[in-house]
């Protein structure tokens, strides 16, 4: 989306130009962000317990409801004030995306709009994602990686366990 290098593909494979490809992305994307509430959000009730349970199933875990981590998105060179802001770690312009996956890798929470510079916690602890498991709004616990500080409701590794 960011490079428009899959248009291209996507018009060769079905033989209209890249310019109507970039005008049905332009149409569509508003209306999939709109829909975007109505079906990427955390699990509750007998769903959650669902989620739960595959967690359980595939990797032992019991109570969790979601694993979290971020992912860069790569973009061009944005026009903006402090375009350096979104230069991450490797040196490369992107977006740094925080995603919450179920064990189906169903998306439940997505944040799309922090620069690639940000460390995935500061993208936690500024979330409302994170405001809502404070407030004890979701049942059982997030897994996450060393990008994360360990919480009541979410799982870190420990670096260095003595039992």
């Amino acid at each position: 989306m960011a490079t428009g290098g899959h248009q291209l593909t996507i018009s060769d494979c079905y033989q209209v130009s890249q310019t109507s490809i970039s005008r049905c992305i332009r149409t569509v994307t508003p209306i999939i962000a709109q829909m975007a509430k109505d079906y990427v959000k955390m699990p509750t009730g007998m769903n959650a317990i669902r989620v739960m349970e595959g967690f359980l199933e595939i990797a032992r875990m019991p109570g969790i409801v979601g694993a979290i981590d971020c992912t860069h998105i790569h973009i061009l060179r944005p026009a903006c004030e402090n375009p350096e802001l979104y230069r991450n770690r490797k040196g490369i312009f992107s977006l740094n995306c925080q995603d919450v996956c179920g064990p189906d890798l169903t998306f439940f929470n997505i944040v799309a709009r922090w620069w690639g510079s940000a460390h995935d916690s500061n993208i936690f602890n500024n979330s409302l994602l994170r405001h809502e498991f404070e407030q004890g709004m979701h049942k059982g616990k997030l897994l996450g990686d060393m990008g994360y500080p360990c919480r009541s409701y979410l799982f870190t590794p420990l670096m260095n366990p003595s039992n």
